[in-house]
């Protein structure tokens, strides 16, 4: 049996009103992602500064953003 990798595309979203403020794609689970986000903000702040300080404030009051995928690919092209 063959492995096909699967492109995720996800949106970060605002736990108060849903409204997406960041689209992504990956290969991993979106759970993964997810955790990279989350070590991205401390280890590595610097690659997205606007998502790195929204996080930051939303953690500060005791939020999280809400992770959704919303299609998945075989084909990064086919994605685009």
């Amino acid at each position: 049996m063959e492995f096909t990798k699967k492109y995720k595309a996800y949106v970060l979203m605002d736990p108060e009103n849903r409204i997406p403020r960041y689209v992504g794609i990956t290969t991993k689970s979106i759970k993964q992602r997810f955790a990279g986000h989350l070590s991205d903000i401390y280890n590595r702040p610097e690659l997205n500064r606007h998502k790195t300080a929204w996080f930051k404030k939303l953690l500060k009051g005791g939020k999280m953003p809400i992770i959704e995928q919303i299609a998945e690919f075989d084909d990064i092209e086919e994605m685009k």
